[in-house]
């Protein structure tokens, strides 16, 4: 799967972004990207198809989905250990 211009996103990358990135932070990446929220919106939900012009903007709010996810999963990684520990110790 890749980004391609003249196409869609897939149904699942448009879940995963929305799963990921907050419409704050879409907002933020458009005006970083000098493009609209409203651009920003339509494509990482599938409902625009990606061009030259936008897959800049594709492109970052995908990274930011990555950095976010993988942010969370250090912070559960870390609690998980966490709880196993007190409860090993507990028992």
């Amino acid at each position: 799967m890749a980004l391609e211009t003249g196409k869609y996103i897939s149904t699942d990358l448009s879940e995963y972004i929305k799963l990921w990135v907050s419409n704050p932070e879409l907002k933020e990446i458009a005006k970083q990207n000098d493009l609209s929220y409203e651009l920003a919106r339509l494509i990482s939900s599938s409902d625009r198809k990606l061009t030259e012009e936008n897959m800049p903007l594709m492109k970052d709010i995908l990274q930011r989905a990555i950095d976010n996810r993988n942010g969370k999963e250090a912070i559960l990684k870390k609690t998980h250990n966490k709880a196993v520990k007190l409860l090993s110790k507990s028992a």
